[in-house]
């Protein structure tokens, strides 16, 4: 790496850090001050508050780490030519890319951190967060039942559990239709049963068969039986996970699920793509902010600063915008998940067309 390449990248990652630090006080700040009714309603000692800022401090990097790599790039670039220091480098015959490009080396390497952290660290962080806010409101991490659940599975199955209990994983009062063919569904019911993976043990029921005038034909009661569902259902029932706690694989596996099961799977398509182009935010800032620190250099810092706010504002706007629109599918999950990406890159390499003119 030539001389220039490591003092633009030194000034670059000093910077970064003291931005990072920066907002990361006020990020916490801002999650204590809008936690302090619910913390101070509920007692919360010292160490459980400090617990909770140390789980969720992982999602909140997420936001902190596009802020700070967009402000640092736009001062340490916009310092060098307030300075004259990109005349003095791009007289000697260095384009204004050549000259910046480790910076945005350097933040697709932090952006493809992120991707990582994005996808490992998070979930279980928030999930940990999630549990002691729980816990905390609850004193319990899940509610003793959950009722009333029915779901559709392969096969033309659609199955019917009138209670679950979340401690023992029993499942009360089943009844499953099983459609394919007939003309009236088959039924069994059973008085309980678990569910291991794909297969229902089944307890203390009665298999309902049906003629074609819709008459009982035959009744066969059992005590135990094994039902192969076709898929494993198990995502349906007991602690469930937001899609903050879930991973990329959890979430696709979410996708395939409901998506067999004829839900409508935009929520989680979108929180999926979202969790690629989240990480990589920070390389589309910068990409803006480094011809906007060349061309407004000479307007002062505050101007800069002012605009770069806007900047990071919109672009959160237009994220929860277009989440908004692909969860409610009116847009593809893909394209909301992307277009403020996109978006913010077209700026960016127009900015830079002119900042190189």
């Amino acid at each position: 790496m030539k001389i220039i390449h490591r003092y633009v990248v030194a000034d670059y990652l000093k910077l970064f850090v003291i931005c990072c630090v920066a907002v990361t006080i006020l990020s916490v700040g801002n999650l204590l001050f809008n936690m302090s009714n619910f913390l101070v309603g509920y007692r919360t000692p010292v160490s459980l508050v400090l617990r909770l800022v140390k789980y969720r401090l992982p999602y909140l990097l997420l936001d902190v780490i596009p802020v700070a790599v967009m402000f640092a790039a736009y001062l340490s670039v916009g310092r060098m030519a307030r300075e004259k220091e990109l005349d003095v480098v791009r007289t000697s015959g260095w384009s204004f890319m050549r000259i910046v490009y480790p910076i945005l080396l350097v933040t697709l390497i932090i952006s493809t951190l992120a991707f990582v952290w994005y996808d490992t660290v998070v979930p279980f962080a928030n999930r940990k967060f999630e549990k002691e806010i729980r816990t905390l409101r609850f004193r319990d991490a899940l509610p003793l039942f959950t009722e009333n659940v029915f779901i559709k599975g392969p096969e033309n199955r659609y199955f019917y559990v009138r209670r679950i209990n979340n401690r023992t994983e029993m499942l009360e009062g089943i009844m499953i239709f099983e459609t394919a063919g007939l003309k009236y569904p088959r039924i069994i019911t059973a008085q309980k049963g678990r569910i291991f993976r794909q297969n229902w043990a089944l307890e203390d029921g009665v298999i309902h068969e049906l003629d074609r005038n819709g008459w009982i034909r035959m009744e066969l009661s059992f005590d135990k039986m094994t039902l192969d569902s076709g898929n494993d259902l198990t995502g349906f029932f007991g602690e469930q996970y937001t899609m903050e706690e879930m991973t990329r694989a959890q979430l696709k596996e979410k996708m395939e699920l409901f998506g067999k099961s004829g839900f409508d799977i935009s929520v989680f398509a979108v929180e999926y793509y979202l969790k690629t182009a989240i990480p990589y935010a920070s390389l589309v800032l910068v990409f803006i902010a480094l011809p906007f620190a060349c061309l407004l250099a000479r307007r002062g810092k505050a101007m800069g600063i002012g605009i770069g706010l806007l900047l990071v504002l919109g672009y959160f706007f237009l994220q929860v915008f277009f989440r908004s629109l692909g969860q409610n599918a009116v847009v593809n999950p893909i394209m909301a998940a992307w277009i403020p990406n996109i978006a913010y890159f077209a700026i960016g390499l127009y900015l830079l067309y002119q900042t190189k003119r």
